[in-house]
Order: structure tokens, then sequence, then C-alpha cells
């Protein structure tokens, strides 16, 4: 399984903004280099989308960094948020 995440880079001084786009293995090294990824890009908060259980694993990655998350599950249209102390 492939998990898809996208940072979005704003330029300085009003320049435009660009979208970096990776994908990661869902395996534990995999959610690592998600982890690490986003953090080395200064992210402090992170959304997604899952469907069925395949949500549990990046979710869990994230949590444990202490990003601030928000989740949505396609099927249901229920939402989730969480705020990192």
């Amino acid at each position: 399984m492939v998990i898809t995440a996208s940072v979005r880079i704003g330029e300085a001084a009003g320049g435009e903004a660009r979208c970096e786009t990776r994908q990661f293995s869902a395996l534990p090294g995999g959610l690592a280099a998600l982890v690490g990824w986003l953090c080395g890009h200064g992210v402090t908060a992170a959304g997604m989308e899952g469907t069925g259980v395949y949500w549990q694993a990046p979710w869990n990655a994230l949590n444990d960094a202490a990003l601030k998350w928000r989740f949505t599950m396609r099927w249901t249209g229920a939402a989730f948020a969480s705020v990192a102390s």
C-alpha cells in the first residue's frame, strides 16, 4: 500500500506557493519517512482522508509525531480533529 502526501510551500515576499508531492510506503519505515518529510518541511498540521481501516497506521504516525491533524472518513463524511499540546 502507498500513501501519497503533498506539502504546500509558500514562497517568501509574496511569491507564488508551490506544491510538492511524494509517495511513501504504508509500512513502518515508510511512515517514519513520511513524518520526517513533513517535519522537515516545518509542517505542524496535517489533514487526511481514509477508507476502511487503512487510515489507522498513518493516523498513529502523525499522532505520535504530535502533529495537529484532521481526518475525514470518506464513506460517512464524519470528521475528527486533534490538537497537539
